[in-house]
Order: structure tokens, then sequence, then C-alpha cells
């Protein structure tokens, strides 16, 4: 297995760009592969507006994913996608519109929304990207789960050079998996 974790800002061009190369590698591996986006904000710079956006957004985003990762991922995306590239201004009534458009359960959704676990899911976000040393947004750290627990951490995302590492890391794992592990008794 393969596990990517992108840490993003919601309101990031560069950042809705890469979110869309990582899923479109996941699609394309015959390994299975868990795809984790991060929000990456800065705690100490949340007062200014753009980043209270960031931050509700976030918040958002972890109410949709309680629907599941899959779900939640295209939630991010298609929100993301309205305020970015369509210059829609982010409203609560938006972030509805999206839930369903995405197929959320959108009472559940709002529930969420309005519960604390958004906020302690963030938080322990957060703890992620100090524990992985991640310094920005638009990185990605990926770990093959078959070979080793160490993880590689790409920054400067392009969608041909994630093509062509996933891809020698799926050979390797396969190629791992036809020879057995011999243990010396």
């Amino acid at each position: 297995m393969i596990e990517m974790y992108l840490f993003v800002e919601p309101t990031c061009s560069t950042c809705l760009t890469a979110e869309q190369a990582v899923t479109k590698v996941a699609d394309n591996l015959t390994q299975k592969v868990r795809v984790k986006f991060i929000p990456y904000l800065q705690l100490g710079i949340i007062n200014n507006e753009h980043h209270q956006l960031d931050y509700q957004i976030t918040l958002d985003y972890k109410a949709a994913l309680f629907q599941g990762c899959k779900k939640g991922r295209e939630f991010l995306q298609q929100l993301q996608t309205e305020i970015i590239t369509n210059q829609t201004t982010y409203s609560k009534s938006l972030a509805d519109q999206v839930a369903r458009e995405t197929s959320l359960d959108l009472e559940m959704f709002q529930e969420d929304r309005e519960s604390d676990l958004p906020q302690s899911a963030f938080k322990s976000d957060q703890e992620l990207i100090r524990e992985m040393g991640v310094a920005d947004h638009d990185n990605l750290v990926i770990f093959n789960c078959a070979s080793c627990a160490n993880g590689l951490l790409i920054k400067d995302l392009d969608y041909q050079h994630l093509h062509t590492l996933c891809t020698e890391m799926e050979a390797k794992i396969q190629k791992e998996a036809g020879t057995p592990n011999l243990r010396v008794l």
C-alpha cells in the first residue's frame, strides 16, 4: 500500500492543482493507495480575514470527511473550484450547495460542522504537520508501507514527477510481493 499526505492551503490555486494531480495518480495505480489532504494553516495568523476563510473551509472539509475520505476530498476540491476558479465568495450556503452536489448527507454535514469534532480533527492535523516536519503547504509526504517506515517529502509537486515516482514505487512493491520473505532460524 502507498500512503500520500498532501498538505494544502484551502484557497491556494497551486494546492488545488496538486490535489488534482495526486488524485489522478492515485486513481491510475493498481496498488491500494490511501490519500489524505491535510490542511496547512499557520495558527499564529488565523486572525486575518484570508486565514479565517481558510480555517472555516478547513472545518467544513473536516465535517465532510466524517462521511468518508473520498467524499471529503471531493467536497474540498469542488468547494475550492467554486472559490478559486469560479471566483464564488465562500458562504455556509455555498458549502451546503457543494455538500449536496457531492452527495453528502446535508443534515449530518451541518450537524458535524457545528460540533467540536472538526476543530479536534484540525488540531490533530496540526500535530501531524509538526511530527512530519512539513514547513509549507503544497508539500507531499509519501510512504511505501510495504518496505519501510520512512516517508519521502516532495516539494514543488508536479503530475509527471509524482506519476513516475509512484509507478516506480508500485513496481518495487509488486516485485517484493513476488519474492517470499525468508526468515533464518
